[in-house]
């Protein structure tokens, strides 16, 4: 309810009349929002995909009771099991659990041990506690810092494409005029671990492009280079034309979006192009869905429209029309 707010207060800012929907206005699923602009109406459809502030948070509150009768501060290092960012469910109590048995083996241990030196470790295999003695009041937690890891990217990429497609299949339900709406799906993402420019490359595809040849070479290398750099290109852009894509492409772009599929590289242009299709071309389920609204963990909004959707909700001036070029960022 609080992102369907927040994705709310997002359209509002942009001018567009907003209305909250309840989940038994339709026969059978309901989008949550709907919008009205300049005689568009457009229904809007909430995902989530939540940070893990359970862990700091449950450390945190434990560490300020359990410090009250003592003069200590607590330093937590979380190590990797702890340190990875979840998305599904399943991992996430996971990793409460693990919370919970290091906050009971460090609470024994704690009672059980004779300060000798400090700081003064205890490891309690998920996470290590740092006891500090302090000059004088009651203990509190300190820092909680994090093992350094490589972040699991793609599980994570794999838990925004599931969700997507998810709420994508949910307009198949739609009848009658409610299918004429363009349909966007709006996705609050509280992990830092995933941008706009993640959301880009999943939904358009990865970005490539040939090298820029340097004006330092001498002529007649940089000649041979050039030549080099152009039939790559056309080799580029001839595979392409052989993709079982390419006509829904050549449609888009008899459709009004030319210039957009020129600035993404889905048409190849300017030695840049896509190499491989991303959800809206690839799924077939997105053509449910006119375009993304994306929310970062840092408040700033991104809108990625989808030039290959259905006809009766695909519209090239969508985004100008929802969204003020001034507020973006709001």
């Amino acid at each position: 309810m609080i992102s369907e707010l927040k994705m709310a207060l997002v359209m509002v800012r942009n001018g567009n009349k907003t209305t909250m929907l309840s989940d038994v206005c339709f026969e059978g699923k309901s989008p949550d929002i709907l919008c009205e602009k300049n005689l568009t109406n457009v229904y809007v459809e909430v995902t989530k995909l939540n940070e893990n502030p359970y862990i700091s948070e449950k450390i945190i509150t434990y560490l300020r009771d359990f410090l009250s009768i003592y003069s200590y501060r607590v330093d937590v290092r979380l190590k990797y099991d702890l340190s990875v960012p979840q998305a599904l469910g399943e991992e996430r109590r996971k990793q409460n659990a693990l919370v919970e048995t290091c906050i009971e083996k460090f609470d024994s241990t704690f009672k059980n041990s004779t300060f000798s030196t400090f700081p003064f470790e205890i490891d309690t295999d998920h996470m290590v506690f740092e006891i500090h003695k302090i000059d004088y009041g009651n203990g509190y937690p300190g820092i909680i810092t994090s093992e350094c890891i490589k972040v699991p990217e793609r599980d994570l990429r794999e838990y925004v494409k599931y969700r997507l497609l998810n709420k994508a299949e949910k307009r198949t339900e739609f009848t009658g005029v409610h299918r004429t709406y363009p349909y966007i799906l709006a996705f609050d993402c509280e992990q830092e671990f995933i941008g706009a420019d993640d959301l880009d490359r999943l939904l358009y595809g990865v970005d490539s492009s040939i090298p820029i040849i340097s004006s330092t070479f001498p002529p007649s290398e940089k000649q041979k280079l050039e030549i080099w750099r152009d039939n790559k290109f056309k080799t580029v852009l001839d595979s392409k034309k052989q993709e079982i894509y390419w006509k829904e492409i050549d449609d888009a772009k008899k459709d009004g979006w030319n210039e957009f599929l020129l600035e993404k590289g889905i048409i190849p242009n300017n030695y840049e192009y896509r190499l491989d299709e991303g959800l809206f071309l690839s799924e077939s389920l997105m053509k449910n869905v006119s375009g993304v609204l994306f929310k970062d963990k840092f408040g700033k909004v991104f809108f990625f429209p989808n030039p290959f959707c259905f006809s009766e909700i695909n519209n090239p001036y969508l985004e100008k029309i929802l969204f003020n070029e001034n507020n973006q960022s709001n």
